[in-house]
């Protein structure tokens, strides 16, 4: 219908520029024994946020690692991709090449691995989406190591 239903904001009256840095994500997530559509954003202020899509309740969300780039990239902190959904869990990656496996239900931390040493902080650090199967899971950066 066109009609206004809700609306999240993640940093009210953001005076930093803490908006996103990557596309939106959507995905049916099984919380609490049923199916729920959900939004999902990771925005510059280093929150990962799982939120209803039918009425904007925030589900969960999770502090990560977020410090930003350095040199030319620094204005711009905060992730660099889209979260990843499979088998009951969510998988983010950040700037710094911390990659988080999440309960998809309860935003629980099943898991962190750090990459520091791979990502080139000076010019933005990791770009691309996690990919399951995460036994063999693809993690680039800019500098293609």
């Amino acid at each position: 219908t066109g009609k206004y239903r809700w609306h999240y904001q993640a940093v009210p009256m953001d005076s930093f520029d803490f908006d996103n840095t990557s596309p939106l994500a959507t995905a049916d997530l099984m919380i609490d024994g049923k199916k729920t559509h959900v939004v999902m954003q990771a925005p510059k202020d280093g929150v990962f946020y799982v939120i209803e899509a039918a009425t904007g309740k925030e589900l969960w969300k999770d502090k990560y690692d977020a410090m930003g780039a350095t040199g030319p990239a620094q204005p711009f902190s905060g992730p660099r991709s889209s979260p990843t959904v499979a088998d009951g869990k969510v998988v983010t990656l950040g700037i710094r090449g911390v990659v988080s496996c999440f309960d998809a239900a309860s935003g629980a931390v099943i898991w962190k691995h750090d990459y520091p040493a791979k990502c080139n902080q000076e010019y933005g650090g990791t770009f691309s989406t996690p990919t399951f199967p995460l036994a063999i899971m693809s993690v680039g950066t800019i500098d293609r190591r």
